[in-house]
C-alpha cells in the first residue's frame, strides 16, 4: 500500500526536526482532520524553537522529496498553506541610514538594553585640558562627498591631537569608510541590519576587511540641521559595533562646531549624551581611547566583565541568528550525521 501524504508528512517532521521535539509524533498527525489542528498550531508558534528549527530543514526536505508536488485537491491546499507558514518572513532588513525611532527602540528591547542620560554637569574637565581649545570646522549641508568627510576627519584628529590622542602605524588611525558598508546583514532579533558610518577610529594596522572586529570611535558627521534627526542610526551603528567588534566602542555624532553627540555602553544599559562643552568632548573621546588597545585584538572577548555586559547582552541577541543559519545546514547533511551536528551545535 502506498505510503499516505499524510503518514509521509508526519514521518518527514519527524526525521528533520530536532531530537527531543518530536512535533509529530506529539500531535499525532494521522489523519486528515489533524492537518487544520496542526497547522493552527504552527500559525501560533513563530516566535518558538519550532518555527526556528523546522522552517528551512522541514520545507527542504518536503521539497526534494517531492512530497508537495505529489499531493492532490484538498491535500495540496493544505499542504500548501502549512508551507506557507513555515516559509513566512518572520524577519526585517533594516537601513542603519534612515532607521526610525519605532526600529531604535525595539532593537534596544531586543537586546534588554535601557537608557542612562548624562549632562555636561555630570563632567568636569582635567587641570591638563582646561586651558586646551578647541578649533571649529565647517560642514556643507546636505549630503556630504568623500572629500568632505575626508576634510572633517583630518580636522577632527587635529583636535584630538591636542587632547593627548597619537595617531600612526603603530597608534590610532582616523579612517573615512563612507563609501564602504561596513555591516552587511546582522541579525538581531527580527531585524536584520545593513549599512556603514562616515569614519571609525581603529588601530593603525588594520586592513580594511577586518575593520568592524577592530573598532573602537564610529563616528556620524551631520550638519546643524540634522543633528536632532539621526539619533535612531546612531543607535543603530552602536548595536552593530557591540556585535562585531572584539572591543568596547564609542558612538560620536557632531557636527564639529556645536555639539557632539555620545552613546556608550554602560553596565548593561547605554549612556546617551548631547554634549555642547567642545573641549569636554574632545577629553571624553581621547580618555576613552587612552584606555583602548592600541594593537588589534583578536582573541575572544571575556563578556562576563562588568564594563562588558552590554555587549554581551547584543552579542547573545546577534548569536541567536548564527544559530538559526547553523541549523539550516542540517538538511544538506547525511541523516546518520544530523543529530551529532545538532547536539554538537546546541552543547559544543
Amino acid at each position: 500500500m502506498a505510503e499516505s501524504h499524510l503518514n509521509k508528512f508526519k514521518r518527514l517532521i519527524d526525521a528533520n526536526y530536532p531530537a527531543g521535539e518530536r512535533y509529530a509524533d506529539q500531535k499525532g498527525a494521522a489523519r486528515k482532520e489533524d492537518f487544520n489542528a496542526l497547522l493552527d498550531e504552527l500559525t501560533t508558534k513563530t516566535t518558538e524553537r519550532f518555527s526556528v528549527a523546522a522552517r528551512g530543514p522541514l520545507i527542504q526536505a518536503l521539497t526534494t522529496d517531492g512530497f508537495f508536488e505529489s499531493a492532490q485537491g484538498e491535500d495540496s491546499q493544505r499542504l500548501k498553506r502549512i508551507e506557507d507558514v513555515l516559509t513566512a518572513k518572520d524577519t526585517e532588513s533594516v537601513a542603519l541610514y534612515g532607521m526610525g525611532s519605532t526600529v531604535s527602540q525595539q532593537l534596544l528591547d531586543t537586546v534588554k538594553m535601557t537608557l542612562l542620560r548624562t549632562v555636561d554637569e555630570d563632567v568636569q574637565l582635567t587641570e591638563d585640558n582646561q586651558g586646551k581649545t578647541f578649533t571649529e570646522h565647517n560642514l556643507p549641508k546636505g549630503k556630504h562627498t568623500e572629500e568632505a568627510i575626508k576634510a572633517a576627519c583630518t580636522h577632527l584628529q587635529g583636535e584630538l591631537t591636542k587632547f593627548g590622542v597619537t595617531f600612526g602605524l603603530n597608534h590610532f588611525e582616523m579612517r573615512p569608510v563612507s563609501t564602504k558598508t561596513l555591516w552587511n546583514n546582522i541579525k538581531l532579533g527580527k531585524f536584520i541590519l545593513s549599512g556603514g558610518t562616515d569614519a571609525v577610529i581603529v588601530p593603525g594596522r588594520v586592513d580594511d576587511v577586518s575593520i568592524i572586529r577592530q573598532l573602537r570611535v564610529i563616528i556620524e558627521f551631520k550638519d546643524q540641521e540634522k543633528l536632532d534627526l539621526t539619533n535612531p542610526q546612531c543607535i543603530g551603528e552602536l548595536l552593530c559595533g557591540l556585535a562585531t567588534s572584539e572591543h568596547m566602542v564609542l558612538v560620536v555624532k557632531t557636527d564639529l562646531k556645536t555639539r557632539f553627540d555620545f552613546w556608550t555602553p554602560a553596565g548593561e544599559s547605554y549612556s546617551a549624551w548631547r554634549c555642547s562643552d567642545m573641549k569636554k568632548a574632545m577629553q571624553h573621546i581621547s580618555q576613552f581611547l587612552l584606555h583602548c588597545h592600541k594593537e588589534p585584538l583578536w582573541h575572544e572577548v571575556d563578556m562576563n566583565q562588568p564594563l562588558l555586559r552590554a555587549m554581551k547582552r547584543v552579542r547573545t541577541a546577534h548569536d541567536g541568528g548564527v544559530v538559526e543559519d547553523m541549523l539550516s545546514i542540517i538538511p544538506d547533511l547525511p541523516k546518520e550525521e544530523r543529530l551529532p551536528y545538532y547536539v554538537q551545535m546546541m552543547y559544543g
